[in-house]
């Protein structure tokens, strides 16, 4: 089966006129669209018989009330049958087991908390505070660590935030606010063992392995940034 691998497109800022589909199942690992009706709509433009798996990043939850967003989006996909919303959710094709959640993290274990606090009054989310970002983070990986199926050769895992700091371009190495896009889990990847865990959420690619997980990743970004972005240029075979 050949993913084709999506995130961070950013739409609600510069628009997509065209997005080519490669591939038998597309991954769209979040920050697709603010606003569910523009979300909705582009996913008219998608052709229906190819299922797509969708998480939600942390953008979706800009200028909202956080406990509203989820349910908002669950409505936007809801006439789409081909369109798999999954947080904390799994779903299975082919043989393929799919864990898909936001994630969020665990802030650097805590240490980049007091910096990241002013994000969530800038990005205006509404209903929320740091710790509780921290408390769906330790759920959400709860959840995937019992969710996770014993006896599965094929296991993907799709998140918005990264699950290393590998992740992370050397550039940010001294920022405050890395905790705010990923959490060390690498030991528990390697535990784990999925085929491939993707994510989003930074805006440059990523294609590393944690043990026997391939971890990648492949952001649209922001107007001005990766200007030689292909929606096709992350298929891959599973």
């Amino acid at each position: 089966m050949k993913l084709q691998i999506v995130s961070d497109l950013h739409i609600e800022e510069h628009s997509l006129p065209s997005f080519e589909q490669e591939g038998d199942v597309l991954i769209v690992a979040g920050d697709t669209h603010d606003d569910p009706a523009g979300f909705e709509r582009w996913l008219t433009t998608l052709r229906a018989d190819v299922p797509v798996i969708v998480i939600l990043g942390n953008h979706e939850y800009d200028h909202k009330q956080f406990d509203m967003v989820l349910p908002a989006y669950r409505e936007a996909v809801a006439r789409f049958p081909h369109v798999h919303l999954l947080e904390c959710e799994r779903f299975d094709l082919d043989g393929i087991a799919f864990l898909g959640a936001n994630l969020w993290t665990d802030m650097n274990a805590g240490r980049d908390a007091a910096t990241i606090a002013p994000l969530l009054k800038h990005f205006d989310m509404r209903g929320v505070m740091v710790d509780d970002l921290m408390e769906t983070h330790r759920l959400s990986r709860r959840w995937l660590e019992k969710a996770y199926p014993s006896g599965v050769e094929r296991v993907v895992v799709v998140t918005h935030t990264a699950p290393s700091f590998k992740s992370q371009h050397p550039r940010f190495n001294s920022s405050k606010l890395n905790g705010f896009f990923a959490s060390g889990l690498d030991a528990l990847v390697e535990r784990l063992g999925p085929r491939l865990w993707i994510h989003g959420h930074m805006h440059d690619a990523v294609d590393y392995t944690i043990g026997t997980t391939r971890v990648i990743s492949n952001p649209r970004g922001y107007a001005g940034e990766n200007a030689n972005w292909s929606p096709v240029a992350t298929v891959l075979e599973v």
